[in-house]
């Protein structure tokens, strides 16, 4: 998610549930993205859909690991993203 007020209670809701943030630059694309996500040890990824571009270089690699990718919408709702039809 970029910079707006979900993100900070987005965070802080997902860590009163026991979830730690791995915060990651949202211009990261490819491959330093890929490693990003990696090295961060993520099991779930939430991302807001600006930055759908940016997940869909890396959806099948994350597909292919069992990363769930939720997008959080402009409306408050959080959907399951399925880039790839699995």
């Amino acid at each position: 998610m970029e910079n707006r007020a979900e993100f900070t209670f987005t965070m802080l809701g997902l860590s009163k549930l026991g979830v730690v943030p791995a915060l990651i630059n949202t211009n990261n694309k490819t491959k330093p993205l890929s490693h990003s996500i990696e090295i961060a040890n993520c099991t779930a990824i939430v991302f807001g859909t600006e930055l759908s571009d940016n997940m869909a270089t890396v959806a099948e690699e994350l597909s292919n690991k069992g990363i769930p990718m939720y997008a959080y919408r402009n409306n408050f709702r959080v959907s399951r993203l399925n880039f790839f039809g699995t």
